[in-house]
């Protein structure tokens, strides 16, 4: 792969499969990527949700884990021997060109996809295999196909849907402005941290959380506390630790912004969701798949992870996602409109479909708590 000359490269192997960079554009400001894997083979975009980042997995660049190692490397769903891996930072503020007077304004998932452009025309790549998107990247893989359908062959596109359900924007308001008002008070982390907190309860389910914690209570000190909200601090804090407050509002907003129409939408499409997600409505996503203008895909999964299963479930999800890249999924595995209770998805699923339920759908197995 050559690299154009608004790469930036890092490490001391220049001519390694893994490469970092800046990109620049015009009122978007610095675009972060990442590049990894098979220099020569297909290019596929990794994009994930809003707390995802350019680095994917780990590589000869950076050898820290990626936040996707259970999906991407040698070997897994998106192999890294066959497949050159492209990650970026999502962008979070654009810059205002030639009237600095004006506040910058919201940042779209259309906004993302033109990132996204910019760094392939960096890496001088005109086309993609696919883009493969969970959560608000899911959006932004939609957005792209409605932007650039030359420059990609398939979308991938895993709990996300093509506008936002109004109780999860009603959620996330909820939560820009516990961020707003924890920074008036002069205490922007610990709101930040709280409202991550808030939406870790979204992103999980009722079951998981009633199998994995007790209900019993732990006083500490003057506050008695419970396992499940010690649980979701911690992860909070977690969170706000590594994360601005405006970058979190900017993205939320960017998730409640976020509408594109399907019927202009004629890239081929692979749609992953899950029974049980609480944030993207299993509706909302067969919705998506009766009116995408191409041809789609949908595979229904069901999962206690709910939204979450791309990162927690990749027994479930790897699979699906391995056989789309591999042009699968679309026709011969799955077929049009049918979910993994089928013939063909119990073939190509294999000994995932260990744990199916009598009603066939995918059960997930509950792996330690992590």
């Amino acid at each position: 792969m050559k690299l154009g000359t608004v790469v930036r490269m890092d490490g001391p192997n220049p001519d390694s499969a893994a490469r970092r960079g800046v990109g620049l554009a015009l009122g978007l400001g610095p675009i972060h990527y990442e590049v990894c894997g098979a220099v020569d083979g297909p290019v596929v975009v990794v994009l994930g949700g809003i707390s995802a980042s350019r680095h994917v997995t780990r590589n000869e660049v950076d050898a820290t884990p990626g936040w996707w190692e259970a999906a991407v490397g040698p070997g897994r769903a998106i192999d890294t021997t066959k497949y050159c891996v492209v990650g970026i930072d999502y962008l979070t503020c654009l810059r205002n060109v030639g009237n600095q007077s004006n506040p910058p304004r919201a940042v779209t998932t259309f906004d993302q996809a033109h990132a996204v452009e910019i760094v392939l025309d960096a890496i001088e790549v005109g086309q993609v295999r696919a883009i493969v998107g969970a959560s608000y990247g899911g959006m932004v893989a939609l957005a792209f196909a409605a932007r650039a359908p030359e420059r990609v062959e398939h979308i991938i596109v895993i709990s996300a849907a093509h506008q936002s359900d109004p109780m999860a924007t009603a959620l996330r308001a909820i939560q820009r402005r516990i961020v707003r008002l924890s920074a008036s008070a002069g205490v922007p982390h610990d709101g930040l941290a709280l409202a991550r907190a808030l939406a870790m309860t979204t992103y999980r389910t009722r079951s998981e959380f009633s199998t994995r914690f007790h209900n019993e209570p732990n006083p500490t000190g003057p506050h008695i506390t419970f396992p499940a909200e010690e649980y979701v601090i911690a992860r909070g804090e977690h969170y706000a630790d590594r994360t601005a407050p405006d970058d979190f509002c900017a993205l939320t907003l960017s998730l409640d912004l976020h509408a594109v129409t399907p019927e202009a939408i004629r890239v081929p499409a692979t749609l992953i969701g899950v029974v049980e997600d609480q944030l993207v409505s299993i509706e909302s996503i067969r919705q998506l798949h009766r009116r995408l203008g191409g041809q789609s895909n949908l595979v229904e999964l069901a999962s206690v992870f709910g939204h979450d299963a791309f990162l927690k479930d990749e027994e479930r999800i790897g699979p699906v996602i391995a056989a789309a890249l591999e042009g699968k999924a679309d026709l011969s595995v799955f077929g049009q409109n049918e979910t993994p209770t089928s013939n063909h998805a119990r073939a190509a699923l294999g000994r995932y479909l260990d744990d199916a339920g009598e009603d066939g759908n995918i059960r997930s197995r509950f792996p330690e708590s992590v």
